[in-house]
């Protein structure tokens, strides 16, 4: 077949002068996409969670724009292809492939407004079936959230009743050196615990008796923390760490961790 490059010529020309309005209209939908996102996530994730990875935004953003004008310039190098070069075959049918495109194109970029909102949606119900679930292990409740972990923490290690109404049932405790066969686990509940004499943690007043450090070693924000609890001087004969997970905004004790010699 004899291609006519006046007819091929025509044809790129067509093509690239809509480009721009193609991108000035992904671009207006895209941007109502991510305030679409952004405003949804402000109301159901929880606070200080940002609902896109700046980075992730960036990038998602310019891999589209490439991806979405590369897809664009199939247009007309399917119609050359297709016509061979006179594109008096293919000059009807342009502007309503154009308009195919440019809808099945807008759909796409405007789905994440709709499938984002719906999956946090779907999962956010899961966690709230896993909560009441949790609810009906725990025979407590957080009536108010935590103004901020050290100021939960300080009122867990020296108040026994807060202490006892701030854990997740059964509480996990381990004993010894995970990495070794005398490592032991231990799930204790409520009563158990209820027997106890002494407190599940150090509490200040104990710290600075039998000379122990106490160290965040690990935090993240609204969901989880570490303390470290061991002598501060040559002595090695206490070393604990308490696992702290956030829930519902309130901070719980899910895991005791005692590495003492």
């Amino acid at each position: 077949m004899v291609r006519n490059p006046s007819g091929s010529r025509e044809a790129i020309i067509w093509w690239e002068k809509r480009r721009p309005l193609f991108n000035l209209v992904l671009l207006v939908v895209g941007v109502a996409t991510i305030i679409i996102i952004e405003l949804v996530g402000s109301w159901v994730l929880p606070p200080g969670e940002d609902a896109m990875e700046p980075i992730a935004l960036v990038i998602g953003i310019v891999g589209y724009g490439i991806a979405a004008n590369a897809c664009y310039t199939l247009g007309w190098i399917t119609e050359i292809q297709w016509n061979g070069g006179d594109s008096s075959q293919t000059r009807a049918l342009r502007p309503k492939v154009f308009r195919l495109g440019l809808i099945f194109s807008l759909i796409l970029t405007l789905s994440p407004a709709v499938i984002v909102p719906l999956l946090w949606l779907v999962f956010d119900e899961r966690a709230a079936v896993q909560d009441s679930a949790d609810d009906a292990i725990n025979p407590t409740a957080c009536k108010k959230m935590d103004a901020s972990f050290k100021e939960f923490l300080s009122r867990f290690t020296d108040n026994k009743a807060f202490q006892r109404s701030r854990l997740v049932l059964p509480l996990v405790a381990r004993f010894g050196n995970y990495l070794t066969v005398d490592a032991a686990v231990e799930l204790w509940p409520l009563a158990k615990i209820e027997q106890m004499q002494d407190s599940l943690i150090f509490s200040t007043a104990e710290r600075k008796k039998l000379n122990l450090s106490q160290e965040i070693v690990m935090f993240q924000s609204n969901r989880y923390a570490e303390v470290y609890q061991a002598n501060a001087g040559e002595a090695d004969d206490t070393r604990v760490l308490f696992h702290f997970r956030n829930l519902k905004g309130c901070w719980f004790l899910e895991e005791i961790d005692d590495r003492s010699l």
